[in-house]
């Protein structure tokens, strides 16, 4: 599997030529007519050159002929997005836009090109929930984060289900139209703070796409503050009580206002609507 080709490799296509056209060698033992016709192989035929396979190769693909190891996969890599596949068996990079037509799918150009295949992947079968209540989750949860819930506010009250005050409860109407979203990044860390931006870009537009036309909502991205083994070092990065100095921890009145300047549980990066 390489471009360079020796130079006295001939193409095979010479063996069904007259047999005098085969004798026909120069003064270093090469056959001119061979090297030649190695251009054409190299396009209908191939060559093995899994960079630029022949056509026949992008039809049949490339095996290896003693070990049948599987070097380039045939046509029908063409037709699957593979977001879990090795590079030879999916689809080029430049033929994503063109499958993405075949489900009628318009890709944003600020997406990564991983996402874009998990999004075609799945394309099909959350059309039947597009709209819903339960497509618009599972594809947060496919795309964003494991951990996504949407809050509607129109169900009664309910103890231990829907009665968290603030969160999932609305004393009074609810908004007409309007869902709140809550998606939780478990594993945040300087890597993910890092892309939170692209995260919240990528579920705007999806939010966007897959809502009813006469809805909007709020979105809210939270973190956890405290992960064991992440932001958690019992005497460097985390107190459990009064620090060492005479400064405490928490000071009533003076850095522990609840819902300003403390939290506890979880952190809001931000509160985003449509």
């Amino acid at each position: 599997m390489t471009n360079n080709i020796p130079p006295t490799q001939v193409s095979n296509y010479l063996q069904y030529l007259p047999a005098i056209f085969q004798e026909d060698v120069d003064q270093y033992g090469v056959n001119f007519i061979g090297r030649f016709l190695l251009a054409f192989e190299k396009i209908i035929t191939g060559l093995g050159d899994v960079d630029e396979p022949g056509i026949e190769e992008i039809l049949d693909g490339i095996t290896d002929s003693t070990t049948q190891e599987l070097y380039l996969a045939g046509i029908y890599r063409y037709f699957e997005p593979g977001a879990d596949l090795p590079a030879h068996k999916r689809s080029p990079p430049e033929f994503i836009e063109w499958l993405a037509s075949w489900v009628a799918l318009n890709l944003r150009e600020d997406w990564e090109e991983e996402d874009k295949r998990r999004f075609i992947s799945h394309a099909v079968t959350l059309y039947r929930k597009r709209g819903t209540k339960a497509g618009i989750k599972e594809m947060l949860k496919i795309y964003i984060s494991p951990v996504a819930e949407i809050y509607e506010f129109h169900e009664p009250l309910q103890v231990d289900r829907i009665s968290t005050v603030g969160i999932d409860t609305i004393l009074g109407d609810g908004l007409p139209h309007y869902f709140l979203v809550k998606i939780f990044l478990a594993n945040f860390g300087e890597e993910t703070f890092n892309t939170c931006k692209r995260q919240q870009k990528l579920a705007r537009a999806i939010l966007d796409q897959e809502k009813p036309a006469h809805t909007y909502y709020d979105f809210d991205i939270e973190v956890p503050l405290m992960q064991i083994g992440v932001r958690s070092t019992v005497g460097i990065d985390t107190i459990l009580a009064s620090p060492a100095s005479e400064v405490p921890a928490i000071q009533i009145g003076m850095y522990s206002t609840v819902g300003v300047d403390t939290l506890l549980g979880t952190l809001i990066l931000g509160k985003f609507n449509s």
